[in-house]
């Protein structure tokens, strides 16, 4: 047991998930500046270290027993044995407690009560949704959708009807995303310890990854021409990373290694 292991409960390599955070402030805001800098850093450290690391930890103390006969998660640090669950626990309750504390007196109770919707979200996900084929999809899915609502809120605390229909495009962005990782996770080895994974078909997938994609395209058409580069933006991120998956050996490739990294 040493320190590098509970560094590896905070995972810093998912911590590129904070970017939808902030693409949402920059979008809203009405200029660029020191304290809007000194805001999202202090957000990072709020949400992904403090609150996501307990989360995180909370998630690896449940998964403990799978884990331990996965080929790859095996070697993460507490089906390993180089942390034990009890420091393990302590560590996840400390860490979110922190969060929510810094999220209190740095953000007031807007960003609190998304830090809360984050911890119920992933209770519901960790224990039940995840064992769930498509629930745990959509599920996931709201996760995303609330990183870019919480980059809005840090600076635009009232928000304009309209931009809940770019919520709702970006939740198609990502969901879309997330079916296509799921077929990806099937060329990873041991991915057979994942049952739900056995409910997912090429064929479905593709499905899903279409519907999504118009639905991004009528929002688009709705809200013209409010916003209309962020759904821009939106549409040609999801090709680029559709196409990509579907239609490149490499980048699905790189993609699988990425996330056979990811695993360890």
């Amino acid at each position: 047991m040493g320190f590098y292991d509970y560094i590896r409960l905070i995972r810093f390599k998912y911590h590129i998930t904070f970017i939808p955070v902030i693409i949402g402030a920059l979008a809203f805001s009405t200029e660029f500046s020191y304290a809007l800098i000194k805001s999202l850093f202090l957000l990072y450290i709020a949400f992904n270290i403090f609150l996501y690391g307990g989360l995180y930890t909370f998630n690896d103390i449940l998964d403990f027993k799978k884990d331990s006969e996965h080929s790859l998660k095996k070697k993460r640090p507490l089906p390993s044995g180089r942390i034990n669950l009890k420091p393990a626990k302590i560590f996840s309750i400390i860490f979110v407690l922190l969060g929510l504390t810094m999220a209190f007196f740095y953000f007031g109770m807007e960003i609190v009560y998304v830090f809360l919707t984050f911890i119920i979200l992933n209770i519901i996900y960790s224990t039940i949704a995840k064992h769930i084929a498509y629930v745990d999809i959509f599920f996931n899915g709201i996760t995303h959708l609330l990183r870019l609502l919480m980059g809005i809120l840090l600076v635009t605390p009232n928000l304009e009807n309209k931009i809940y229909l770019l919520l709702i495009a970006y939740y198609c962005l990502a969901v879309g995303v997330i079916f296509a990782m799921r077929i990806m996770e099937k060329d990873i080895k041991g991915w057979e310890a994942r049952k739900v994974l056995k409910n997912y078909t090429p064929r479905i997938i593709l499905t899903f990854e279409i519907f999504f994609f118009i639905i991004i395209l009528l929002l688009t058409f709705l809200s013209y021409p409010t916003y209309f580069y962020l759904y821009m933006l939106i549409g040609i991120a999801y090709l680029f990373i559709m196409l990509g998956i579907n239609l490149s050996s490499k980048v699905r490739h790189a993609l699988v290694m990425l996330m056979m990294r990811n695993e360890n």
